[in-house]
């Protein structure tokens, strides 16, 4: 038997000895004793309650980069706006390219010379005309205005800088007509949807964390909205110092209101039950180890029962055992309540949805008599309407 159905058996067991099988004792200048007890009441309500592990989180990037010059030269052109989303291949600066395509062209025609010669030298070689001296050095030549034409070629195009994949362009850096050296920084592109959650979670939760798990993320600029995703990435390391392991998870984030750089609150997943119940937290008393609510009963008469508690959540809690969907229980006003009692719902149980008056108040309805020896009246006779004419 659970310890503490079996706890809070024993307390009721007690609690009934004490108030007399069910009737409070009447006390000097108080109600008598079948007084209704006036109390605050709520419903047992059915809904999802999930098993879940709630964590702080960060928001980043999933990928983010600085733009750069690769070259020395004068800005010429800047073809996008601050925080604008761009696709991959977008331009966002020209620099002056007059100087890179002189030395291009100046490596180009050095190459040129040089193929010339070197096809010049090999076919000489080959009629015995030329030293294999003369072949070697040619070859040289050859190969040292190729790599300068391809490094000639490379600095050309470091003139157009683009967006290297799809994303969002940051603050723009320099201005049309700045002189920018190599390693200047130009901008930076972030890739924003979908957006990556970083966060950080305790040891023993690690056999219950997996790849696709869900999570929920919510945060202080959108406090009436959750935003859901799944996990991505578990760290193969555990932190020893923090006791902890790294995991990354995806929200998709395709209105961009989600920035990196963002905190919040998130939480994991690990199970759900369609049908909980769930009863106001203040409902539940904890004695003796046990955990014991006052139920009131389809005939509006209070009774102590021992519960088995599940998940606890904002002012709520789970009830696992000794409820069912749709009874009663009371909030407040069972410190002065025992077994047995009428229960009367305050105007403060209609905040849970339950009208102020008293419970059922069919259960007071008299029912009809039953005893088989009063006879019953005969009915009328029937008259159709030819008898009638």
């Amino acid at each position: 038997m659970n310890r503490h159905i079996h706890n809070g058996s024993l307390l009721l067991t007690a609690l009934l000895l004490a108030t007399g099988c069910g009737k409070p004792p009447p006390q000097a200048g108080g109600p008598p004793p079948d007084a209704p007890a006036m109390a605050v009441v709520a419903k047992v309500v059915q809904q999802r309650v999930e098993d879940r592990l709630e964590l702080v989180a960060s928001l980043e990037a999933i990928e983010e980069i600085t733009i750069v010059s690769e070259v020395m030269a004068r800005v010429t052109e800047i073809s996008f706006t601050e925080g604008e989303p761009v696709e991959a291949g977008h331009p966002f600066f020209r620099l002056d390219d007059v100087a890179a395509t002189a030395r291009l062209k100046e490596a180009e025609a050095r190459f040129a010379l040089a193929e010339l010669g070197y096809t010049r030298n090999k076919e000489l070689f080959e009629s015995q005309t030329v030293s294999r001296q003369a072949l070697d050095q040619a070859e040289a030549e050859h190969n040292s205005s190729s790599a300068a034409l391809a490094l000639a070629r490379d600095a050309a195009g470091k003139t157009a800088i683009t967006a290297p994949f799809s994303g969002v362009v940051g603050e723009c850096r320099v201005s049309v007509g700045q002189v920018v050296r190599v390693g200047d920084e130009l901008t930076r592109l972030y890739s924003v949807d979908p957006i990556e959650l970083t966060f950080n979670v305790p040891e023993r939760y690690l056999g219950q964390v997996q790849q696709e798990q869900a999570v929920h993320f919510s945060t202080a600029a959108y406090p009436d909205e959750t935003f859901s995703g799944k996990v991505s990435y578990l760290s193969p390391r555990l932190d020893a110092a923090s006791r902890t392991i790294r995991v990354k998870a995806t929200i998709p984030n395709p209105t961009r209101r989600l920035s990196p750089g963002m905190f919040g609150r998130l939480a994991i997943v690990f199970g759900a039950r369609e049908h909980g119940l769930v009863i106001p937290e203040a409902a539940i008393q904890l004695m003796g180890g046990g955990a014991l609510v006052v139920r009131v009963n389809a005939a509006g008469i209070s009774e102590f029962v021992p519960v088995q508690i599940g998940r606890r959540f904002t002012k709520q809690a789970e009830v696992l055992t000794g409820l069912a969907a749709g009874g009663h229980v009371v909030v407040e006003g069972f410190q002065k309540m025992g077994p047995g009692m009428r229960v009367v719902a305050t105007a403060g149980s209609e905040a849970y949805g339950v009208p102020s008056g008293p419970l059922f108040p069919q259960a007071d309805t008299p029912s009809l008599p039953t005893d088989t020896d009063t006879p019953l009246p005969a009915p009328p006779p029937v008259v159709s309407d030819e008898e009638g004419a």
